[in-house]
């Protein structure tokens, strides 16, 4: 693949976080989990213009999540790790089974993939509503 995103902050261990498309393409495995949980997960080579490395284990399909601010997570009453829905706008769809992570660190947005995006016509910034 090309023109891929590298971001940051470093992790103690190497994430790559694939589409199930992108698996497909790649002919890679990977399980569909918390971004950090990543023991046991896939492997990939990953090259650049500087080299290559091997990775063995580390991709996985990002599940689904909400980054809120703790702040915002108080006046909602939501906690880190609760399971809630997300109802969006754009073309009316519901995820469900999406995570809460909170953090002072984050600013308030929920993550989908490529693939989950597509799926409901997201692209750019997209309202939504959680549901308990």
């Amino acid at each position: 693949m090309t023109n891929v995103a590298v971001l940051g902050p470093v992790r103690k261990d190497t994430q790559v976080e694939l589409s199930r498309s992108d698996c497909i393409a790649l002919g890679v495995k990977a399980p569909l989990r918390e971004s950090g949980d990543v023991a046991g997960s896939g492997q990939i080579r990953i090259e650049g213009p500087c080299g290559a490395i091997d990775i063995p284990q580390g991709v996985i399909v990002a599940h689904k999540h909400i980054h809120v601010p703790t702040e915002m997570a108080e006046k909602l009453e939501l906690h880190d790790k609760q399971r809630v829905s997300e109802a969006i706008t754009e073309r009316p769809v519901v995820f469900k089974d999406v995570i809460i992570r909170v953090s002072d660190n984050f600013r308030f947005r929920m993550h989908v993939d490529f693939d989950e995006a597509n799926g409901a016509d997201i692209s750019g910034f997209t309202l939504g509503k959680i549901i308990r």
